[in-house]
């Protein structure tokens, strides 16, 4: 993380940062990398989405991540289909429909329009549930 960090800092970091895009935490431990990256870079929002909230042992890292002010935890639901799941200390969930025909059908807040453009609901609404277009 450390030479992340130091390519951020040269090249320019981005304002908003997804930090997995297919991946989780792999152990309670990785909480602290992302907590140092997001305290080196202060202009950056980080993005995290995560299934471990189903797993005890994760609770308290992804809280902490969380009460962090510009980390974003979202849990995100387990299985296509699924309403997006709430989780005491974690921003609003995350899902996406069985079928594409079924987005708007109230399994989150607010819909995706599809591909982030200038979209930054993820990173700057932690109180809305956000469903994703399935691809």
């Amino acid at each position: 993380m450390v030479v992340l960090a130091a390519a951020l800092e040269s090249e320019g970091a981005p304002s908003y940062f997804r930090c997995y895009d297919s991946g989780d935490l792999t152990v309670p431990e990785d909480a602290l990398t992302w907590l140092g990256l997001a305290d080196r870079m202060p202009r950056m929002r980080l993005w995290l989405p995560t299934r471990n909230w189903i797993l005890p042992e994760f609770d308290s890292a992804l809280a902490a991540l969380n009460a962090h002010p510009r980390i974003i935890v979202r849990p995100s639901a387990m299985c296509f289909g699924d309403k997006s799941p709430e989780v005491s200390g974690l921003s609003a969930g995350t899902t996406s429909p069985d079928d594409n025909k079924m987005l708007g059908a109230g399994l989150a807040d607010y819909t995706c329009p599809g591909g982030c453009g200038a979209c930054r609901v993820c990173w700057d609404r932690p109180e809305l549930s956000v469903e994703y277009h399935r691809k």
